[in-house]
């Protein structure tokens, strides 16, 4: 069964460069965390629907994704301009009992290659 991924972009698939504020994303390089590509490519050969989500406001979506980009990313669509707080995915489970929402935390800038989805 395909997965829906909701995939966070700075600290998980782009270096988060601190609490510097929205001028680093311009100034500082946009570097690809350890395994995001071969991960990216993995979900994408398993029809995974990728959904990559942000704090960076929406006047911010250009630049996001000419990053993205500029490191072979693709994805399905964007979300902008979410809070900075936490993520919660609320899901139905099946009347089998299988669980049809999971969490997956990763350290900051630790990437990608040892996520399990």
């Amino acid at each position: 069964m395909a997965k829906t991924l909701f995939i966070d972009i700075d600290g998980t698939v782009l270096r988060h460069h601190g609490e510097g504020g929205l001028n680093q994303i311009y100034s500082m390089p946009a570097v690809l965390l350890d395994g995001v590509l071969e991960k990216f490519e993995q979900w994408k050969y398993d029809e995974c629907r990728i959904i990559l989500t942000t704090a960076r406001p929406e006047s911010m979506r250009d630049i996001t994704e000419h990053q993205l980009r500029g490191n072979k990313l693709f994805w399905d669509d964007l979300i902008m301009g979410l809070p900075r707080g936490p993520r919660v995915v609320i899901n139905d489970t099946k009347d089998d009992g299988t669980i049809t929402a999971f969490g997956v935390p990763v350290a900051r800038n630790a990437g990608l290659k040892d996520a399990d989805a």
